[in-house]
C-alpha cells in the first residue's frame, strides 16, 4: 500500500489478488489520501469476498453430477492423461450423484467409503476417488476434510505394500516399457529412481497402469 503526490493531488496505489490498482485520492493532504487509499481497499475487498461467497453458494447449489462434469472439463483440458479422474469420478457420480453438494457431509462420505468397501473396491483408489469428491465440494469440502482428519477416518488404511527390490534385467525392461509412454516425464522419473538407489517397487504397477 502507497499513496505518492502526482501534480496537485495524492494518488494510491496497491496490489489485490494480484491485480494492481491505481487512482487518484482527489485530495492534496497526505494524511487524507491514506485514508482515501484505505477506503478503496475496503471498497474492493469487500466486492471481491462478496463474488467469493457467490460462488460459494453457486457451487453448494449444484448436484455432484454438475460438479463432476465441469470439473472434468477443466481437468481434461489440462491433462493429457485424464482417465484416472473420469474413471474415479464415475463412481462417486454412481452413488451421488443426485445429492447437491451441500448434502455431502462426513456421514455421507464415510458411508461412500462403505459402500465402495462392499463393491469389492480398493482402499487406495477409495481414497483417490473421496479426494477428487471433496475437490468437487470447494471450500465445503475443505471442512469436511479437516473433520475426517480429527476422526482419523480421511484415508482407509492400505495394505502392506509387496515391493521389492527388482532385478537388472527387471530394470532394463521397465526402462524400455516407460520410453515408449506417451508421457515424457515417466522415462526420466524411473531412471533417477534407479540411479538413486531406491529399487523397491511393484514392477507390475510401473509398467501396467500407465
Amino acid at each position: 500500500m502507497s499513496v505518492f503526490k502526482n501534480g496537485k493531488f495524492y494518488h494510491y496505489e496497491f496490489f489485490l489478488d494480484g491485480h494492481r490498482h491505481r487512482g487518484s485520492t482527489g485530495v492534496a493532504n497526505k494524511a487524507q489520501a491514506i485514508q482515501e487509499e484505505r477506503r478503496q481497499r475496503e471498497r474492493l475487498e469487500k466486492t471481491y469476498s462478496q463474488v467469493i461467497e457467490e460462488e460459494a453458494r453457486d457451487q453448494r447449489r449444484k448436484t455432484i453430477q454438475q460438479a463432476a462434469d465441469e470439473f472434468l472439463i477443466e481437468y481434461k483440458a489440462k491433462h493429457e492423461a485424464p482417465t484416472f479422474a473420469v474413471y474415479a469420478l464415475g463412481h462417486v457420480t454412481d452413488h451421488l450423484g443426485k445429492k447437491l453438494v451441500v448434502e455431502v457431509t462426513p456421514t455421507a462420505v464415510k458411508r461412500y467409503q462403505t459402500d465402495r468397501l462392499t463393491e469389492k473396491a480398493g482402499p487406495k483408489t477409495i481414497n483417490d476417488e473421496v479426494l477428487l469428491l471433496l475437490r468437487l465440494c470447494g471450500d465445503q469440502g475443505d471442512l469436511i476434510r479437516a473433520k475426517l482428519r480429527r476422526e482419523k477416518a480421511m484415508k482407509l488404511a492400505l495394505p502392506p505394500s509387496p515391493g521389492r527390490a527388482y532385478t537388472a534385467d527387471e530394470k532394463a525392461r521397465m526402462l524400455a516399457e516407460a520410453a515408449k509412454l506417451r508421457s515424457k516425464n515417466m522415462y526420466p522419473a524411473l531412471a533417477a529412481r534407479g540411479a538413486s538407489g531406491t529399487e523397491t517397487c511393484d514392477l507390475g504397477n510401473v509398467l501396467n497402469v500407465y
